[in-house]
């Protein structure tokens, strides 16, 4: 499959977005032992890494549809799992987003560089929750030239 689109398959990475950057965060965190299926590095924009009261009623109401037992809780602290293995992030967050909390990108970044794992983030005064690809108002333009630089150097 390399061949056909060329890409290095060493250099495949995951991105997500809010909720998507919690799936995103789980793939990186929970390692397949099939080394082939894990992210090399993950591109993570506003992503939900913990599991904070708010975020476990998330998971509970809309993945699991019933209370999490406690190793689903265990598994799911995405932020408590971070080894060496885990991958390289780019981390990107807003100040004055009001649905995700910057926090959940600190202490991932914190968890990260615990371990000697390479770390960016980059943060931005404005720009809410759902900027996307940016705007340039507020500067989170800026962000997409931002990771392809990072993701050049991985």
């Amino acid at each position: 499959m390399a061949e056909t689109y060329s890409f290095v398959p060493s250099k495949v990475g995951i991105m997500g977005f809010s909720a998507g950057g919690h799936l995103a965060t789980a793939t990186s965190v929970l390692r397949s032992e099939k080394e082939e299926e894990n992210p090399d590095f993950s591109a993570l924009v506003y992503p939900v890494t913990t599991l904070a009261p708010e975020n476990r009623k998330w998971l509970e109401e809309t993945l699991f549809h019933r209370a999490m037992t406690a190793e689903e809780q265990r598994q799911y602290a995405l932020v408590d799992n971070v080894t060496a293995a885990t991958p390289p992030a780019f981390l990107l967050h807003a100040y004055d987003d009001d649905v995700v909390p910057i926090s959940e990108s600190i202490v991932f970044a914190e968890a990260l560089t615990a371990v000697g794992q390479d770390v960016e983030m980059h943060f931005f005064a404005k720009g809410g929750h759902g900027f996307g690809p940016g705007r340039p108002e507020d500067g989170t333009d800026q962000w997409l030239g931002l990771l392809a630089d990072w993701i050049k150097r991985q």
